[in-house]
């Protein structure tokens, strides 16, 4: 008891130094960099039941602060006590402990029992990262025994950090991350294209995973483009541990999905999984019946094809559908309910909600499947700027709601198989707060 104590203190003794100082006016008004504090922590739950039931808890609270380029954090994560630095300047940046990170990347030197949602730097394993001339074009190198092994590894950034690259000569692993939201290409008479190109993949030739989406919109005709993909390494790929898999040792499937869409409810798209000798590709489009302003009844036609090759036979399975859907597209929001019916008795219900407004973001997406479905259905889960990830699944019943604000992140996922066998919970729960 007496342990757990002190070690809350000295989480929260960087605050009352904080406060000393302040009290004392060591710092001028004038100053360019003022004294900046932040607080945040994360609560989270996984449970799972197979054949046996299964859980764990973790937690973490952290705090930091910032003055003149320099930042310190100190944190308690589940029964470690950690800490980091970072020393930023227009010539160098320095970075060391388990806080802080100079090349940005959601998989980059993730904790696997945690992350980040928030603008906060997200929890890491210890690293070290030093870049030369952090604010433009900025060559560096970094130790990550994860990815480096015992030696270093070389990384690059470009200007805003939009594009970054890192390499290890002693593992051969590289990672590339890419963010370009809806940049602008101008081709005159009011015509433009708006192109986003956003990714992120670790690993070897051989050995990767990671996710890709790269899209295009042309004005004022009102078509895009998008594709994606994304493959996942056993767990790593999930934003914590709300895995949808068919079992608790997840695989590590390649899927790809890409649309061409006019207007804001006609489209064709293909879905795409490979995992092993299993292949499941899905192909079809949707139209609108009626459209009253933002509001439309939809209907969308599919095809389903299961294919699985080994070296002595190859082994098809096909079917068609075709689902009656209700969606609305606005500014800010968008969502779509409806029914799948399939030409081999397969039935799916599903519901689909993503309402953004000025500082918070209101996710949903449900499925439910009947008993007994030959075909796995995509499961949609929103992740980023209005982009949507497909994850195939045969679980019956799947639900996923996130509720996400500057300050505040609710992250609840949930699933069943049929007779409630084999169950999947994970929530968490974030916040951080700014001083």
């Amino acid at each position: 008891m007496r342990l757990d104590f002190l070690k809350i203190c000295w989480i929260f003794s960087i605050f009352l130094i904080n406060f000393k100082l302040f009290s004392q006016e060591i710092f001028d008004s004038s100053l360019n960099s003022p004294l900046k504090a932040r607080i945040g922590g994360t609560g989270q739950i996984f449970q799972t039941r197979f054949i046996e039931e299964r859980d764990s808890k973790a937690s973490n609270i952290w705090a930091d602060t910032s003055w003149n380029g320099l930042s310190l954090a100190a944190e308690q994560r589940k029964d470690r006590s950690l800490g980091s630095v970072r020393y930023q300047s227009e010539l160098w940046e320095l970075t060391y402990g388990h806080r802080y990170k100079s090349v940005p990347g959601f998989f980059l030197g993730k904790d696997p029992e945690f992350f980040s949602a928030l603008t906060a730097d997200q929890p890491i394993q210890r690293s070290a990262f030093l870049q030369v001339l952090p604010f433009h074009y900025s060559p560096g190198l970094f130790w990550l025994p994860d990815l480096t092994g015992d030696g270093m590894g070389f990384s690059f950034l470009s200007w805003q950090k939009k594009l970054a690259t890192t390499y290890s000569p002693k593992t051969k692993v590289k990672s590339l991350y890419t963010n370009f939201f809806r940049e602008k290409i101008s081709l005159g008479n009011g015509n433009r294209i708006y192109w986003t190109w956003v990714s992120e993949a670790i690993g070897t030739n051989r050995n990767y995973y990671g996710t890709e989406f790269v899209r295009l919109d042309f004005y004022p005709i009102d078509i895009f483009i998008e594709a994606g993909v994304y493959k996942n390494a056993f767990g790593k790929l999930n934003q914590g541990r709300d895995s949808f898999q068919d079992s608790i040792s997840s695989s590590n499937p390649l899927v790809s999905n890409a649309a061409l869409g006019y207007g804001k409810f006609t489209r064709i798209e293909a879905i795409d999984s490979i995992d092993g000798v299993l292949r499941e590709t899905i192909t079809g489009g949707q139209i609108p019946l009626w459209i009253f302003g933002n509001i439309a009844p939809v209907y969308r036609y599919r095809e389903y094809l299961v294919t699985e090759s080994t070296e002595i036979n190859r082994l098809q399975n096909f079917t068609r559908s075709s689902s009656a859907l209700l969606q609305g597209h606005y500014r800010r929001l968008f969502y779509s309910f409806g029914r799948e019916f399939r030409s081999n008795k397969d039935r799916t219900t599903e519901f689909n909600l993503s309402w953004r407004d000025d500082g918070w973001n209101l996710e949903t997406s449900i499925l439910f499947q009947a008993e007994g479905n030959e075909f796995r259905t995509p499961f949609l889960r929103y992740y980023g700027d209005d982009k949507l990830q497909a994850t195939l699944t045969d679980r019956a019943k799947v639900m996923r709601f996130r509720f996400k604000t500057n300050f505040i992140d609710f992250n609840v996922s949930a699933s069943e198989r049929y007779e409630k066998r084999g169950t999947l919970f994970y929530m968490n729960l974030q916040f951080l707060l700014e001083f």
